[in-house]
């Protein structure tokens, strides 16, 4: 990472990384982010306001369990868009396919 990239390492024994993923992305989390970054053009957060976000605690049980439907939801979301991406190339190609 250089110097304009943060890097947010976890303690994995107190915070799943993808629990945070999932918070982060919520529309809670999104709010708490715009709330500590700085700039319009170029928007930038500063180290030490991240650290000053409140990650709402719930225990490592439910923190696997959400990082569980997070990632499921991620894979068929994935797998989702590959179709998409089928089905796009082939109404692109119907035209040469069908002479």
């Amino acid at each position: 990472a250089t110097g304009s990239i943060l890097v947010i390492r976890c303690n994995t024994s107190k915070l799943n990384p993808i629990y945070l993923k999932t918070f982060l992305d919520s529309q809670y989390g999104s709010k708490l982010l715009e709330s500590v970054q700085t700039g319009s053009t170029i928007i930038s957060i500063n180290a030490s306001a991240l650290m000053n976000i409140k990650i709402p605690y719930v225990d490592m049980n439910k923190q696997a369990e959400i990082a569980t439907k997070y990632l499921m939801k991620l894979q068929q979301f994935k797998k989702t868009e590959e179709r998409l991406k089928e089905l796009e190339n082939q109404l692109n190609n119907i035209f040469e396919n069908n002479i």
